[in-house]
């Protein structure tokens, strides 16, 4: 085994190399897993009271993306977290519609980096290179340089230096990324726990007053009392009303405007309205209307 004193000139400076190649493929490693932590947390879907079936969908999103290369995640990430500015509608061209209304009240959530169209083209220009780089330190680098000479070993540190600040530049872009993400989810768990929030989930009121009557507690109550009193596809309103008062007494037609319950199905429209002669008399009914 050489000893340090009979080794050849290049071998201290191929170490040197041999370090700095290390770190690229380190930092590389952490620019693969940040993109990935980051594409997996930017969207969350939950079901009311349903939490271990979000659970569930992350760690599936989690897997999705666990085994692929750096190039094969930034497919996903361009586009879907990274975009382009958006539109008047708030929406991107790449995303997806609203799921098919089943009944359920669900909370989405997605995080998205938004940026001009010129810095969209540059990001994925950068990210681009980076994965070339990253593909030929990997697979080609030594074919590039001799590291069995001394000018080889000062090129290819030289070029290990030029990839490191390129990667570096990168990540902290990236961390501020991060950052900005982490300032959004604090910023929307503080309104989910604000009185807008609660008063919107509670009772359907936007800040200007008006309700977004499909999942307020009252028409989802309406709807059970449905399916649980409906006769040839027709709910008294008067059985109705006694089964609310026992199943949910806080529910009122007042909390929502209403003088009546006849004046909040109506005012929902969500709901027809008929009244049926009966031996009884007269009934009025209600049903919910076909979507």
């Amino acid at each position: 085994m050489s000893s340090p004193d009979n080794e050849p000139s290049f071998a201290a400076h191929q170490r040197s190399v041999q370090r700095k190649l290390g770190r690229c493929l380190m930092r590389l490693q952490q620019v693969e897993l940040l993109v990935k932590a980051l594409w997996t947390d930017s969207e969350h879907e939950c079901a009311f009271g349903q939490i271990e079936e979000a659970k569930a969908a992350q760690a599936k999103r989690k897997d999705a993306v666990a085994d692929k290369t750096l190039g094969t995640v930034l497919k996903l990430f361009l586009g879907d977290y990274v975009a382009p500015d958006l539109g008047e509608d708030g929406t991107t061209d790449n995303e997806e519609s609203a799921p098919e209304n089943d009944g359920r009240m669900v909370f989405r959530y997605k995080s998205t980096i938004s940026m001009s169209e010129e810095s969209y083209a540059q990001t994925i220009q950068e990210f681009d290179a980076l994965v070339s780089m990253r593909n030929d330190l990997v697979h080609h680098f030594i074919e590039r340089f001799n590291l069995w000479s001394d000018d080889g070993c000062n090129a290819a540190e030289a070029h290990l230096d030029e990839c490191y600040q390129r990667i570096e530049a990168q990540l902290s872009i990236m961390h501020g990324w991060a950052q900005s993400r982490q300032k959004a989810r604090v910023t929307a768990a503080a309104f989910a726990l604000s009185e807008e929030f609660l008063s919107f989930l509670c009772q359907g009121k936007r800040e200007d007053g008006s309700i977004d009557w499909r999942y307020t507690p009252v028409v989802l109550a309406l709807r059970e009392a449905e399916s649980k009193l409906a006769k040839d596809g027709w709910t008294s309103v008067g059985d109705a009303v006694r089964w609310l008062e026992k199943q949910y007494p806080d529910e009122k037609p007042a909390l929502y405007g209403c003088s009546r319950w006849r004046h909040l199905l109506h005012e929902s429209g969500l709901f027809e309205i008929k009244r049926f002669t009966l031996d009884q008399g007269e009934v009025v009914c209600y049903r919910s209307k076909s979507v």
